[in-house]
This record gives C-alpha cells, sequence and structure tokens, in this order.
C-alpha cells in the first residue's frame, strides 16, 4: 500500500481528487479537457479499481454503464491523505480487482455554541 499526505499533494498545483493520486507510482488517470477525472491502478480498465471516501465505497456517475468513479468534482483541499492498495486482499470488495483507492478527508470543523 501507498500513501500520498496532504502535505505532498499541497507541494504541488493539482486541482482535484484524481491529479492529486496520479503522484503515486502505478496510478493512471484519464483526462477530459486536459483535466484528470478518473483514476486506475496498475492500467487495468477504470472499472476494476475500487474507489472510496473515508472507507466507504463512490457510486459510479458514469451514464455508459461503467463502474468508475469519477474524481474531478472533489477539491484536492479536501484530502488529507490518500491510501492506494495495489493488490487485492480478502477484505476489499470484488470489484477491486485492479487495486483501490481510499481518500481519506480532512475533518470538519465544528463550532463552539
Amino acid at each position: 500500500m501507498d500513501v500520498i499526505a496532504a502535505d505532498a499533494i499541497g507541494k504541488l498545483p493539482d486541482r482535484n481528487a484524481a491529479e492529486a493520486v496520479q503522484r503515486v507510482q502505478g496510478v493512471a488517470v484519464a483526462r477530459y479537457h486536459g483535466e484528470a477525472d478518473a483514476a486506475t491502478v496498475r492500467g487495468t480498465p477504470f472499472a476494476w479499481t475500487s474507489t472510496m471516501f473515508n472507507g466507504s465505497r463512490l457510486p459510479s456517475a458514469n451514464v455508459t454503464g461503467g463502474r468508475n468513479s469519477v474524481l474531478d468534482a472533489v477539491p484536492s483541499e479536501m484530502i488529507q491523505y490518500v491510501q492506494v492498495a495495489k493488490a487485492l486482499t480478502p477484505d476489499m470488495e470484488g470489484d477491486a480487482i485492479g487495486g483501490s483507492i481510499n481518500f481519506i478527508t480532512v475533518p470538519l470543523l465544528q463550532k463552539d455554541n
């Protein structure tokens, strides 16, 4: 498993989650109008990579029937760190054949009343 922290993400001009995770070795991204919008592990089809936020599986926003998640709507400032698993382990879902990308977000600040 590889991990990239918010410190490393903040040093580079990445605007969204897909651009931030492309810095991890073995991760490739698809681009739409020049901006990264989906990520895959080890060159497998995008549908074979499980994408999660805080351990919860992201649903697909693909209208053509694919299972890949669109990540260009998630700003990189929301990410505390990213975990990239490049091999399927027994605790992962069955559709994580290519690997798994888990985005851990920054905790929200709570107001004192």
